[in-house]
């Protein structure tokens, strides 16, 4: 990427933000569709094997995996409290 000042670099991080925000309200409504079914799976595994797994996804992008933990533990928290992960154990 080639940029011929700090106005597109500006421009070029807004939009990779507006899609970072898109796909999260994407993941917001698939943890509240996943809410209602009954699993056989026990949530704290589940958050678990997925943090591992998204550290993992973070050193082959290259990208901090303590941050991106974080990160996913916000998430996990915000989801946690409006209750999507008590009704996944119904």
């Amino acid at each position: 990427m080639n940029f011929n000042n700090m106005k597109e670099i500006k421009n070029e991080i807004d939009r990779i933000d507006r899609q970072i925000v898109k796909l999260i309200g994407q993941r917001s409504k698939m943890t509240k569709e996943a809410s209602g079914y009954n699993t056989d799976f026990r949530i704290s595994e589940m958050i678990t094997t997925m943090l591992r797994e998204r550290r993992l996804w973070a050193y082959e992008e290259n990208v901090n995996p303590d941050i991106i933990t974080e990160l996913y533990k916000k998430l996990i928290a915000h989801f946690a409290n409006m209750g999507f992960y008590e009704k996944v154990n119904k």
